[in-house]
Order: C-alpha cells, then sequence, then structure tokens
C-alpha cells in the first residue's frame, strides 16, 4: 500500500511539473513570439489628430495597411496620415493595392498625407511613397530603384550531377515557363520581357498620375533604369520634395492640415496573442504555405 501510494505521488508530481512546464513554454511564447497591433483609429477621439502608419520590410501583404486606411477614413478627428515607409519594395500586386488606396484617400478626404522615408524606400517602397501628397526623405535615405524584375535559376547541370531527370507535362508550350530543369527558350524569354515591360509602364504611369505636375515622363524614364539613389540625389530629380527627418515630416504635414501647434500622433500598439488563439486562427500554416509557393513560382517584383 505505502509503495503504492509512493508511486502516485511520483507521478501526480511528473504530471503536474510537465503542464507547469507547458504553461510556462506557453506563456514565453505569448509574451515574446506572437504579437498583434491593435488599431485605435477609429476609437480615438483626439482633436487634430494624425495617424501614423508605418511600413516596414518586405511588400507581400499589405491588407492589414488598407484596412487601416478605411478606418482612418471613418475617423473624422484625424486631419491626415504621415507614412513611415522603411521598405526595399515588393510584389507588385500588393504594393499597388497600397498605392490606389492612398490615393483614394487623399481624393475622397481632401486631406493630406506625408511620406517619410526612412534608411530605405525603393522600387515598390517608393512607389507607394508616390502617391502621398509630399515625400520627404532624408539626405542618406535610400529610394528609387524604379524598375521591375523576375529571378530565375538554371539548375539543369546540378540535376544532371545528381542523376535526376525532372519533367512536367502541360497543357502549352508555356506552362512550365522557368522551369530549373531546362533553358529559356527565345519565346519565353520574349513573353516574359513583354511582360516585364507592362507592369514597368504602369509603374511610370502610376507615379506620373501622382507626381506628373512636377515631374515630366521623359525626365522620370531617363532616370527610372533600376538605378538607387540617395535622398539627396533623389532631390535633385524631383523623385522627392524636401530633405528631412521624421520630426520634419510631422511639423510639413501639421501644416498642410492647418493644425497649429504640434499635431497628436495616434499609432498603433502592440498586445500579445493567445497561444491557442494563435493555433486555432490556422494562419500560421496558411503563410507558411504560401511563402513555399511563392519561393517556388516565378514572380514579378518591385524591389531592390
Amino acid at each position: 500500500m505505502k509503495l503504492s501510494y509512493l508511486w502516485n505521488i511520483l507521478v501526480g508530481s511528473f504530471l503536474f511539473g510537465f503542464i507547469a512546464l507547458v504553461l510556462l513554454i506557453g506563456f514565453l511564447i505569448y509574451s515574446t513570439f506572437s504579437t498583434r497591433k491593435e488599431f485605435p483609429y477609429k476609437a480615438s477621439k483626439v482633436e487634430n489628430a494624425i495617424a501614423l502608419l508605418r511600413i516596414e520590410g518586405v511588400l507581400s501583404n499589405t491588407e492589414e495597411f488598407v484596412r487601416t486606411i478605411k478606418d482612418i477614413q471613418e475617423n473624422p478627428t484625424i486631419q491626415g496620415i504621415l507614412v513611415r515607409i522603411n521598405s526595399p519594395g515588393g510584389l507588385v500586386a500588393p504594393s499597388q493595392e497600397l498605392y490606389r488606396e492612398i490615393l483614394k484617400y487623399r481624393t475622397q478626404t481632401g486631406k493630406p498625407v506625408v511620406a517619410s522615408l526612412d534608411t530605405i524606400a525603393t522600387s515598390g517602397g517608393y512607389y507607394v511613397a508616390s502617391a502621398c501628397s509630399k515625400i520627404i526623405a532624408n539626405p542618406g535615405s535610400l529610394t528609387a530603384s524604379i524598375g521591375v524584375k523576375m529571378n530565375f535559376a538554371n539548375l539543369e547541370e546540378l540535376y544532371q550531377w545528381l542523376r535526376v531527370k525532372p519533367f512536367a507535362l502541360t497543357s502549352g508550350k508555356f506552362k512550365d515557363i522557368g522551369a530549373t530543369y531546362r533553358n529559356m527558350t527565345p519565346d519565353e524569354k520574349q513573353l516574359l520581357t513583354s511582360l516585364i515591360e507592362n507592369i514597368y509602364d504602369q509603374f511610370i504611369k502610376d507615379i506620373l498620375n501622382s507626381r506628373g505636375p512636377i515631374l515630366l515622363e521623359k525626365d522620370l524614364r531617363s532616370i527610372a533604369d533600376g538605378r538607387i539613389m540617395s535622398g539627396e540625389q533623389a532631390l535633385r530629380v524631383k523623385l522627392v520634395d524636401e530633405l528631412g527627418g521624421f520630426e520634419d515630416a510631422l511639423e510639413i504635414i501639421a501644416k498642410l492640415a492647418h493644425i497649429k501647434g504640434k499635431p497628436q500622433l495616434i499609432e498603433p500598439s502592440e498586445k500579445g496573442k493567445n497561444i491557442l488563439e494563435y493555433v486555432l486562427e490556422g494562419k500560421w500554416a496558411q503563410k507558411i504555405l504560401t511563402k513555399i509557393f511563392i519561393s517556388n513560382s516565378p514572380l514579378v517584383e518591385w524591389s531592390y
């Protein structure tokens, strides 16, 4: 009886310790890894406020930014948006969605949107900035890099060395375009070049649409060859409007919004997400699958 009693105590202690360890790991994940941003733009009642929208990293999904701009538009106390950009660009469609949402906000509200360029705002990052009322860059900010690219790799010799013979059955001659197990045909190169030129023309057209009055097409095309520039160089060719940092951009948007004194900035706060909520949400699996799919697909990019 005594041995059985001791055994039960040992098993119970082990289970209690195991559960405590799981809870501790869950808490650490909850407090350090899984965070989400809460956007207070709808709820804020601060008069003469400016919303701060930070755009950072590669632009691959801008749905959250688009929803945020819509929330800002619904709040009449917010008098404009300061867009802080630190991005090398990214995929074309997400950049276009964000660009158009900024233009729509400006058109429908008549309120200013000022871009403040941080360390880098190239390609798609600059494209988003071009939708703003004014672009403010640090002298050493990296910007421009206006162009389009698609990345491919020919692994045919590697497959031969591995004695692997991959192949694909297709419904048309272009369906496996960009395949890594063979060279690209002249027809495929021509097709992709035509696609890249079409999207490049969209890039040029949209920049001129928002900055046309101060930037001529011939001047833009002469520098829109993928070259990267400093903020100082970009000012000379009218890609940016003024040189300055974050505080300078804040002063400029306050003047454009006719706010006297220093405006009140409203920005999102970070809050931990319950690990169970994170798992049940299921987006982690979706993101992993999306990254795998994207990394193995030919993509048109506006990125440095």
